[in-house]
């Protein structure tokens, strides 16, 4: 082996004796096994939050589909509650924010029928411009979208309404809007109108299909008594819910006088605590990695110990103590470098087959509770990159203290009794 080649195998000098200590046949049996142990630790964590955060990623994009399908990201009117029909509304389509917008006529209403009563709330659509792809619309039918005309009075309603009520396509019920009055000979009396169902929408959400209705626009003027010259608002479809804020700024831009009610106002809560349930959980997990890591400080304390004469040979041997420091940092690190990428592989590859693990334990309750055939999964690569950077650092930091604690030895103490 020439000499060129051995400065190379040794250069820097302070890794290859970090990774001689690592790999090499130890006398301290013990401190290598928690060693082990902490890094099979970290694997199992750094996969468990993997896996955890690419189906909770999952469930909430689904959430976001079948929820936002029904509720309108965004609706800008005036105060009043309405727009005049011709209201310049080009800044909204050239906004690179928005997909679609539409016009629309929405309010509370009362919903009766099946010898059933409950609150609901009714949106006027116009068939002629709302989105091309949408869930609802798919749910019903393009065919029925298509068929709904202006003074049918024909109403969609939610799969899960129509369960409770025990209704069908073809059955009327009644929607009264207490807020708005009209006079008749009993004096003032809310207004209201019989619909006749012609479709009925499954988004899988409880709480979306027992409250949403949808009717053409038109019709529901009447009911509100809007006039013909006026709309409610415009409904806006946004490539991304959650960038709200820039639309509000925008549109305040544009007029000072436009109000705009979005999703946040009955939906917020709803996606806060799905947050917040992901965070917390992803806390939780980290623990695990967080265990595993002061494992390896302990383990790696025991190996210092152990290694005070070889510490103050190297040292006499010139190694000073920064690279002392970076052995030992090196050496305990590396239980968490290899960890992170052990957990990285293991965590991919139950995403990918997550489901068959599931059925054949019995666990896939997502299907189970009515879900679709498979549970649904995410896989942010950001997010699996800032776990793994997070583990190594946080594995290289653990290690300072008792790396430090043995470049502070003193060599002529050490080899006292040599």
């Amino acid at each position: 082996m020439d000499k060129t080649y051995k400065q190379r195998l040794f250069s820097p000098l302070f890794v290859a004796i970090a990774l001689r200590y690592a790999f090499a046949a130890s006398n301290y049996r013990f401190a290598s096994f928690i060693a082990i142990l902490s890094m099979l630790g970290i694997m199992l964590g750094v996969a468990a939050l993997i896996v955890v955060c690419s189906v909770m990623n999952g469930l909430e994009g689904v959430l976001k589909d079948k929820v936002f399908a029904a509720t309108a990201h965004a609706i800008v009117t005036s105060p009043e509650e309405e727009l005049p029909k011709d209201y310049d509304i080009t800044f909204l389509k050239n906004s690179p924010l928005v997909l679609y917008v539409s016009e629309v006529a929405t309010n509370e209403v009362i919903v009766q029928g099946g010898g059933n009563i409950t609150l609901g709330k009714l949106q006027g659509i116009n068939p002629s411009t709302y989105p091309k792809y949408d869930i609802l619309k798919s749910s019903i039918g393009v065919s029925s979208f298509i068929n709904l005309k202006a003074g049918s009075y024909q109403i969609f309603i939610g799969e899960a309404l129509a369960r409770r009520f025990n209704l069908d396509i073809g059955d009327k019920i009644r929607i009264t809007a207490p807020s708005v009055m009209r006079y008749s000979a009993l004096g003032q009396v809310p207004s209201s109108r019989l619909f006749t169902i012609a479709g009925i929408y499954s988004v899988d959400v409880f709480d979306v299909e027992s409250t949403y209705l949808y009717a053409h626009i038109n019709d529901v003027k009447r009911l509100l008594k809007i006039v013909d010259n006026n709309i409610g608002g415009i409904r806006v479809w946004l490539k991304e819910p959650f960038s709200i804020d820039k639309l509000l700024e925008e549109v305040k831009d544009h007029d000072k006088t436009l109000i705009v009610h979005d999703w946040r106002e009955e939906k917020g809560d709803f996606f806060h605590s799905v947050q917040v349930e992901k965070i917390m959980i992803s806390i939780m997990l980290s623990l695990i990695i967080l265990v595993a890591v002061f494992n390896m400080l302990s383990a790696l304390v025991m190996v210092v110990t152990g290694k005070t004469s070889e510490i103050a040979i190297l040292r006499t041997m010139g190694i000073n103590r920064g690279q002392i420091m970076l052995i030992f940092m090196l050496e305990g690190a590396l239980s968490g470098v290899i960890g992170s990428i052990f957990g990285v592989g293991l965590g991919l590859i139950i995403v990918k087959f997550v489901d068959p693990i599931l059925s054949t334990l019995g666990l896939n309750l997502y299907v189970a509770s009515g879900g679709s055939s498979s549970l649904p999964i995410m896989i942010d690569f950001w997010q699996i990159l800032y776990i793994v950077l997070g583990t190594i650092v946080l594995s290289f930091f653990i290690t300072i203290y008792p790396s430090w604690r043995g470049a502070m030895l003193n060599p002529a103490a050490s080899l006292r009794y040599e």
